[in-house]
Order: C-alpha cells, then structure tokens, then sequence
C-alpha cells in the first residue's frame, strides 16, 4: 500500500482520493495548480454522500466550507422578505464537469446568503474554512495562487450583484414612471 505523510492509504482511500481529484482538477479555483499540488491538496477534503431532498447548507448557517457537487443535482434558494423560498438556479452535475459552490465562506465567516437542497442523490466533497486557512498558511505559494482564483470569482459575483442592483433599480424606475403617468 502507498504511504502518505508516514501513513499506509488503504485502497477505498486511494479510489476516494482520485475520485476527488478527479472533481477537482475541473474547479476554477483549483485550475492553476500543477497535478502534484492537487494531488496534495485532495486530502484535506471529505466525501459525503446525500439523498434526494436533503438539506446541505442552510441559508443563514455559519458553517465555513467549500463543496464541490461531482454527481447529482442541487437546487440553490433564498428566503425573500416574505419569508417564502425562492428557487435561484438548479445545477446539473451528472452529466457534466464538478461544480462548486461556498468559495467565499473559506475566507468570510458570514452567514451563507442561500440554502442548497439536493435534488437528486449526490456525492459533495467539501474542505472546511480552517482547514483550508491552515494548508494556505503551511503552503503559501499554493495558497496565494488559490486565493487569486477566489479574488477572481469574487470580483466576478460582485460585478453580477452590480448588474442585478442597476437592473433592479431601471425596474423600480420604469415602474415608479409608469404610476406616475396613471
């Protein structure tokens, strides 16, 4: 059996381990490491399996953690002011390459802003924020270039949450308008 950091890795931890490569190696914040610095990186994270109709994070939560959906589906919502929930989007990884979501709580221990329901049953990997915080302090040059990839996707929401503000805004304007003329 292969040894990692002195200890012996059991084959299900060898096929847990590419599994997790495998998910990872297709994330944006992990795309500009080499093979080996993912390799590295893979066994910080868990696997946890859900069923259909699960709850996986909760909007309001302060759980600091990463997932990455490799198989199944996840509906992302929000709770509007009304207190009903709102279906923000569905995303699709069955058929498709991983997909992530969470990034910005490794770094902000703010409440998460959506709630993610599996849809179907699905296999999540996930990294929670300090242990993420330690591998960045222990690996600086890994780190630094994870953390511009998440400035990166952060600036990219941010500018999408700009968008929806003018949107929302020309909407109220064009509405307020139209009472007036009324």
């Amino acid at each position: 059996m292969l040894k990692k950091d002195g200890k012996k890795l059991t084959q299900k931890r060898i096929d847990d381990l590419s599994s997790i490569y495998r998910a990872l190696k297709d994330i944006f914040l992990f795309s500009n490491l080499s093979k080996d610095e993912l390799w590295h990186f893979c066994s910080l994270v868990e696997i946890h399996h859900y069923k259909e109709g699960k709850v996986i994070a909760k909007e309001g939560d302060t759980n600091s953690r990463l997932y990455v959906v490799n198989d199944g589906v996840i509906q992302i919502s929000k709770t509007t002011a009304l207190g009903e929930p709102y279906v923000i989007s569905l995303i699709d990884a069955r058929n498709s390459k991983a997909s992530s979501f969470g990034e910005v709580s490794l770094i902000d221990d703010h409440p998460r802003t959506a709630s993610i329901t599996a849809k179907s049953d699905l296999t999540v990997y996930s990294l929670s924020g300090a242990l993420f915080t330690k591998f960045c302090d222990e690996n600086t040059d890994i780190g630094y270039r994870i953390m511009k990839q998440l400035l990166h996707l952060t600036c990219k929401y941010l500018r999408s949450s700009n968008d929806n503000v003018i949107t929302l805004f020309n909407a109220l304007v064009e509405e307020t308008q139209r009472g007036i003329e009324n």
